[in-house]
């Protein structure tokens, strides 16, 4: 392990949401302080939305440990999103210590609310995060609105967090999310490092272990700047896997050389950026766009080609170029029974 060559009392750069290498910063705080205002206004629903890897988890998990110590208040995560909604009210039973299923057999909305109800006064506040919120799916979503706002007997006792990427937003504009998308006052955005804050984010996972920042050498730290992007997790995994090279070949301090190896193994080539939500996002406007220009092109051609060539609409060109016209119908061709009704009556004869 490099940590004991580079002398780290543990990994620091290790991609989990620990609270305790939470690196605050003044978007961060006010992220922090929005989510916290909408919890206190007791305004039911709360939005926390950014990039894949930006840090939305740990900020969450710092979030519900200084909730821990509010009287009256109790937290439940929820990091898996992808389920019913009759297993999400299970979910939170589970991690209330309530029984999951009613023993009498009724239904689950019926037990979560009387289970839920002899643990809370009406005075207490149940927060529930949902991690990874745009794996919801839109009848979820609705389901969950309906029953907190119209079955649940104090909706106003429960406060709900949804955590996700951008997807969750977009998720929010179905029509059926109309009056739950008008519901929420607060939404907390997370956005990507600045640069000088990215370089003080790995100054400070190396401090928190024993680490000297000067470890890694001014180039090869603007080349994990640049590289990173300001997402955290992208910065940890080009950082921990810099570590883990360097330990192999004996290099005490991490070089721009390290860094491009690095680089190299995460199939990333030199003055590339990495492919993160923004990146992979703005490839497929890309690609959309170009779609729609070439269909343009070819309407284009269309349209000349019918204005150059008007024969084509009354028949059709044959291989020396002549025009043959159309079928046209003689008189030879014409059944008897058609030209009797074509003919008109004749006059009835004097006299007759």
């Amino acid at each position: 392990m490099y940590t004991y060559f580079y002398g780290f009392s543990e990994e620091p750069f290790r991609d989990t949401p620990d609270p305790r290498f939470l690196f605050s910063i003044p978007g961060h705080q006010h992220t922090l302080g929005c989510l916290t205002q909408g919890i206190d206004e007791k305004s039911g629903w709360v939005i926390l939305v950014g990039e894949p890897g930006i840090g939305k988890t740990i900020l969450i998990h710092h979030l519900r440990d200084s909730l821990k110590g509010k009287p009256g208040v109790k937290t439940v995560f929820i990091f898996q999103t992808r389920i019913s909604f009759q297993d999400l009210l299970r979910e939170i039973l589970s991690e209330l210590n309530l029984p999951p299923v009613s023993p009498t057999g009724a239904p689950i909305t019926e037990h979560f609310t009387k289970s839920v109800s002899q643990v809370l006064s009406p005075e207490d506040t149940l927060v529930l995060f949902l991690d990874e919120a745009q794996d919801l799916s839109v009848g979820v979503l609705e389901k969950i609105s309906h029953f907190f706002r119209q079955e649940y007997q104090r909706p106003e006792q429960v406060q709900i967090i949804l955590s996700g990427q951008p997807l969750l937003e977009e998720k929010l504009q179905a029509q059926a999310l109309h009056h739950l998308n008008q519901q929420i006052k607060f939404r907390c955005p997370i956005k990507p490092f600045s640069a000088q804050e990215s370089r003080r984010y790995i100054d400070h996972r190396l401090h928190l272990v024993g680490g000297n920042p000067d470890i890694i050498a001014p180039e090869a730290l603007n080349l994990i700047i640049r590289y990173g992007e300001g997402i955290p997790r992208t910065i940890n995994i080009l950082c921990d896997n810099a570590l883990r090279i360097g330990h192999q070949i004996s290099e005490p301090i991490i070089s721009a050389k390290v860094v491009r190896k690095t680089l190299r193994e995460l199939c990333i080539q030199t003055g590339r950026p990495l492919l993160s939500w923004k990146s992979l996002k703005a490839k497929s406007l890309f690609k959309k766009g170009l779609y729609s220009f070439a269909a343009m092109i070819v309407l284009i051609l269309v349209i000349f080609f019918a204005e150059k060539y008007p024969q084509w609409e009354n028949g059709r060109v044959n291989p020396k170029g002549d025009v043959r016209p159309a079928k046209i119908e003689t008189e030879a061709s014409i059944q008897p029974s058609q030209r009797l009704e074509e003919t008109p009556p004749q006059k009835k004869a004097a006299g007759a």
